[in-house]
C-alpha cells in the first residue's frame, strides 16, 4: 500500500492486440488531475509486444509504469488479475484499452473513497459510436445504500457500469479477490456481486468514463460462449445466493439471467435462439413488463421481429 500523503492509486490497464487504443488510455491516465498514479500495462500475448509502443520516459509522468507481458493468451479477467497482484496502490482502477477517462475522474473517486464510507466508487460514462462521434452521455443516478439491496439488484443486471467505471479500495480487493478467471464473459457483474457482499458502492455521477461502442466487434462465437458456458455457471455460482433472499426472489434471478442471454440473441439476430431464453424469463417472473419488450415480437419470429425493431426506431427518431 501506498504511504504519502496521498493514497496512491494503480491503474490496471489489459490489453491485447489494439496499440494505438492502448496509446490512447495511457494518455488518459497521464491526463488526470490527481498526481500520485501507478500505471500497470498488462500485455495479453500481443502479436506485436505492447512495450515497443508504449516508448519513452513514463516514469517521469507517473510514480510507477510497468508493462507485464502474458507468455500466452490468457483473456481480460487474468490480464486484470495479473496486474491487481501486481499494484501497490490503496485504491485500484481498471481501464480497458479501449476505453479512456475524463482528466477528474480518479480525484473524484479518490475523495469518496477517503471518506470511508464506501468501499467501491462508480461513475456516470459517455458513450462514443465507432466512428468516434457521442451517441449519449449518461450521468450515473446513483446505486443503493443498503449492501444486501445492492446485491439484489447485481443479481439480476448489471446497475454499476463498466469496470472501466470503478476504482476500488485496496483492502476490498484484498478481501474478495480478483476476477473469477471460468467466466468466460459478465465478469464485471460477477466481481461486483462479491464486492457488494462485501462493502457499500458509492457513485460519481458524472460521465467521467468515455468508451467506444463497436457493434460490428460482437461476433456469433461470443454469443455461444455467452448460453453455453456463462449462462449454466453464473446460475450454479448464484443461484444459491438468491435463495438465500426467498424462492421468489430466486425464480426474478433466473428469469433476468435467461432474459440477458436471449436479448443478446435476438439483436444479434439469432431469433430462433433467443427465443426459448425469453420464453423462459417471461415463464419464471411474468410480473417485468421489460421482458415482453423482446419476448412478443421474438414470438411471431424473426420477420416479425426485425419489423417490430424498426418501427420503434422510426418511432424513436420522431419523439
Amino acid at each position: 500500500m501506498g504511504d504519502g500523503a496521498e493514497p496512491l492509486v494503480s491503474v490496471v490497464v489489459p490489453t491485447y492486440d489494439r496499440p494505438d487504443r492502448v496509446e490512447r488510455a495511457v494518455a488518459s491516465v497521464a491526463a488526470q488531475t490527481y498526481d500520485r498514479i501507478e500505471v500497470l500495462v498488462v500485455d495479453d500475448c500481443s502479436t506485436n509486444p505492447v512495450a515497443d509502443v508504449l516508448c519513452g520516459d513514463r516514469d517521469r509522468t507517473f510514480e510507477r509504469f510497468e508493462v507485464l507481458r502474458h507468455d500466452r493468451n490468457r483473456g481480460g479477467s487474468a490480464a486484470r488479475n495479473t496486474g491487481i497482484r501486481a499494484s501497490d496502490g490503496d485504491y485500484v482502477a481498471l481501464l480497458d484499452d479501449d476505453d479512456r477517462w475524463e482528466p477528474e475522474k480518479v480525484e473524484r473517486q479518490v475523495e469518496l473513497l477517503d471518506r470511508r464510507e464506501v468501499g467501491v466508487v462508480t461513475t456516470g460514462a459517455k458513450v462514443l459510436d465507432r466512428n468516434g462521434q457521442l451517441l449519449r452521455a449518461s450521468r450515473h443516478d446513483g446505486l443503493p445504500g443498503d449492501s444486501v439491496e445492492l446485491t439484489k439488484r447485481l443479481l439480476c443486471r448489471n446497475v454499476v457500469g463498466s469496470c472501466s467505471s470503478v476504482m476500488v479500495d485496496g483492502e476490498v480487493v484484498d478481501a474478495v479477490g480478483g476476477f473469477d478467471e471460468r467466466f468466460p464473459s459478465w465478469q464485471d457483474l460477477e466481481w461486483y456481486v462479491r464486492l457488494s457482499r462485501h462493502c457499500r458502492f458509492g457513485v460519481v455521477p458524472e460521465p467521467l468514463l468515455v468508451y467506444r461502442r463497436d457493434a460490428d466487434e460482437r461476433v456469433s462465437d461470443d454469443l455461444d460462449v455467452v448460453k453455453d458456458e456463462t449462462y449454466p455457471l453464473f446460475l450454479d455460482e448464484f443461484a444459491p445466493v438468491a435463495a438465500e433472499y426467498g424462492p421468489m426472489f430466486e425464480r426474478k434471478m433466473r428469469a433476468w439471467t435467461a432474459y440477458r442471454v436471449g436479448k443478446q440473441l435476438v439483436l444479434a439476430g439469432r431469433v430462433r435462439e433467443g427465443r426459448p431464453f425469453l420464453t423462459r424469463a417471461v415463464g419464471l417472473y411474468p410480473f417485468e413488463s421489460s421482458f415482453y419488450v423482446h419476448c412478443l415480437p421474438a414470438l411471431g419470429g424473426a420477420p416479425t421481429y426485425e419489423a417490430v425493431r424498426k418501427t420503434k426506431r422510426a418511432i424513436d427518431r420522431i419523439a
